[in-house]
């Protein structure tokens, strides 16, 4: 965001040198400069504040990528899809929706929505192409939030613990800003990230469908090196806690982009992945952006 006072002060610069160098010369053609240099001055100087107040056009503190256009919403489906006012369906970018075997999180989840986008001014933008279903990924800002809530939708559900963030490639800088939102979320433990929803939710990975995705935290007792692939071993009964496995392409992958599996032993992880395996849960992680290390510095 700009700040106002150094708005002020580069409008005063501006005019400033560009009044005394053209009051240099004393006449232009046989005529007096003054006025002339006075004029163009505060000219540049009401250009330079046309241009700043156009990159301040928008709700304070919303998450930008592209451009957003005015929408509405007309509803929003347990399953998650916002459908606008003209038809066309989108999914809140950067938002881990919660599946059909948490139905009371849904509702919540779907509650606030409701209150927070039917019927409100709001401003959407599209991220990427249509998935088979016709929707697009998006980020949804209100016009006019309240006095010190974020503008976009996606920060309000992370930062009250309502949803988990789950990494997209698309969605650029917004991307952290969300992954902060989430990492004071798990400090205050409110919403989701409150002791008990936590332990439930870790047990609960086990029985989750081949297929879903999931957030997955818990503590690496050890990093074994196979022939082929890594395993990396969570504590706890080994018949309730997924398997994961990296394969070395993977590994150098992980490890180009600063992680290190060896060096988790004893780390605490937020592992966000799809869950493969039907008898025995599985996780499949893609990118280095879906590992987090919740406490050590391993990184």
């Amino acid at each position: 965001m700009i700040d106002i006072r150094s708005l002020i002060c580069s409008m005063w610069v501006a005019h400033m040198l560009i009044y005394v160098k053209c009051a240099m010369r004393k006449t232009h053609d046989g005529k007096p400069v003054l006025p002339f240099c006075h004029s163009l001055s505060w000219g540049v100087a009401r250009l330079l504040l046309s241009v700043c107040l156009l990159t301040l056009h928008g709700p304070a503190g919303a998450c930008r990528i592209g451009t957003p256009a005015p929408a509405a919403v007309r509803a929003v489906s347990p399953q998650g899809d916002v459908t606008l006012e003209d038809g066309s369906l989108v999914r809140l970018s950067g938002i881990l929706w919660p599946d059909a075997s948490r139905p009371a999180h849904r509702l919540r989840l779907r509650a606030e929505l409701d209150a927070l986008l039917i019927g409100e001014s709001l401003m959407v933008e599209r991220i990427g192409a249509p998935d088979r279903w016709r929707r697009r990924q998006a980020v949804i800002t209100r016009t006019a939030p309240p006095p010190g809530e974020p503008s976009d939708i996606q920060s309000h559900l992370i930062a009250g613990g309502l949803a988990a963030h789950w990494p997209q490639r698309e969605a650029g800088g917004c991307g952290e800003a969300w992954q902060e939102a989430e990492r004071q979320a798990r400090e205050n433990r409110i919403g989701i990230w409150a002791p008990a929803r936590r332990r439930a939710g870790r047990w609960r990975l086990s029985r989750q469908r081949e297929g879903q995705i999931a957030v997955f935290e818990g503590v690496i007792r050890s990093v074994r090196a196979g022939r082929q692939v890594t395993f990396i071993n969570f504590e706890g009964p080994r018949a309730k806690i997924p398997v994961w496995m990296l394969s070395q392409r993977q590994l150098k992958v992980f490890r180009n982009a600063g992680l290190d599996p060896a060096a988790w032993a004893g780390k605490r992880l937020l592992v966000r992945a799809h869950v493969t395996g039907a008898s025995n849960s599985r996780l499949l992680v893609e990118s280095p952006a879906q590992i987090e290390i919740i406490d050590g510095t391993a990184r």
